[in-house]
């Protein structure tokens, strides 16, 4: 059963992005980059994977938030025994790690953490194995593997990590998965260096007007899908979300589309985001070069429509026959065919 997007929040890193909705479920992540198979993927398919951190007791109200000018999310559960909050983030720069840190506001929360690894958009089966310095080692096919810790016990059952504990009022339990630098790394600093890093970066806007909140978290979730690494703006951290319930235009957005990355470049520099905009700058500049050169022995037109991050625009498009799509929307696609047509108006919008 598909949850509504709107239930949906992002978290990221500039490098990938997670979608995490009100129940405390992490339903999307790809790995390592955002165009990378997915890790877990229950948004396009209910086998596809996904990451809970929840009471055992029922819930009677939810809500999740962002702490102020960040994008790290609060998700707020009520149990009829007590009230449970759930802080989620990924880590920016290294090492490269999803936090989640659960802690009993009011009360009792009996607490339960349950990881379903599926590689590879379910292709894949993951391997587990205990390192001896604590946490789980899982391995996830072609990807580099993950490491799993936690302050409190985790067990392998079968395709997945579980844990569970009592908490009482003001105790904390937290959980992390990424690379193998996790290990020893103190999570109470690293989501305080993370909030500061957002509130840091948000402060930078030059925006004065009566929208600021409005404008600050659409920045925010623009600058999600900036790539830390090249410069690369990405259209969307998902692939295969219908345009229409039931239908098959179903698209894997996660690439650079010139068209709209010319776009958010006009929103960051409005804002006054000149670095991320000289990043972008930088990127396109290599596309560029290389299409001058293509031009010369090629009818090909210069700029492709879309691109990956490393710069590439031969996107093979593949059907995920095995994966039932949002709401039965297939198919689910990764890889873009549109690369090789020709769309002219994109070197209207980067004159502009």
């Amino acid at each position: 059963m598909s949850v509504e997007l709107e239930r949906y929040a992002a978290i990221g890193d500039m490098r990938t992005i997670g979608l995490v909705d009100d129940t405390g479920s992490l339903d999307w992540w790809c790995w390592p980059r955002f165009d990378s198979p997915s890790i877990f993927g229950r948004l396009l398919d209910d086998d596809g994977g996904h990451w809970e951190i929840d009471p055992a007791a029922p819930v009677v109200a939810r809500r999740h938030v962002y702490l102020s000018a960040t994008n790290v999310l609060v998700t707020r559960m009520h149990t009829a025994t007590g009230v449970l909050e759930v802080d989620d983030l990924m880590a920016i720069g290294e090492p490269r790690l999803i936090v989640r840190r659960a802690r009993c506001v009011r009360g009792t929360i009996d607490l339960t953490s349950t990881m379903v690894v599926r590689p590879d958009y379910g292709r894949t089966e993951a391997s587990f194995e205990a390192r001896p310095g604590g946490g789980i080692e899982i391995g996830v096919g072609g990807a580099p593997p993950l490491l799993a810790t936690s302050s409190i016990p985790l067990t392998v059952e079968g395709d997945r990590v579980t844990a569970s504990c009592d908490l009482g009022e003001g105790e904390t339990a937290w959980f992390t998965l990424g690379d193998h630098g996790t290990a020893g790394v103190d999570i109470d600093s690293v989501i305080e260096a993370t909030v500061d890093y957002w509130q840091s970066w948000t402060s930078r806007s030059n925006y004065r007007g009566r929208w600021r909140e409005s404008v600050e978290r659409s920045a925010l979730a623009l600058k999600l899908l900036t790539s830390v690494e090249t410069g690369g703006l990405i259209a969307a951290g998902t692939t295969s979300l219908p345009e229409v319930i039931g239908g098959e235009r179903n698209w894997d957005y996660r690439y650079v589309w010139i068209r709209d990355a010319a776009f958010m470049l006009y929103a960051f520099l409005e804002l006054g985001y000149a670095t991320e905009a000289a990043a972008f700058t930088d990127w396109l500049t290599a596309r560029l070069e290389t299409c001058a050169a293509r031009c010369a022995t090629s009818d090909r037109p210069p700029l492709s429509p879309l691109y990956d991050l490393d710069g590439n625009d031969e996107l093979t498009e593949t059907d995920l026959g095995h994966w039932s799509g949002y709401a039965d929307s297939r198919p689910v696609r990764i890889g873009n065919a549109a690369s090789g047509q020709v769309q002219l108006d994109i070197y209207g919008e980067l004159i502009d």
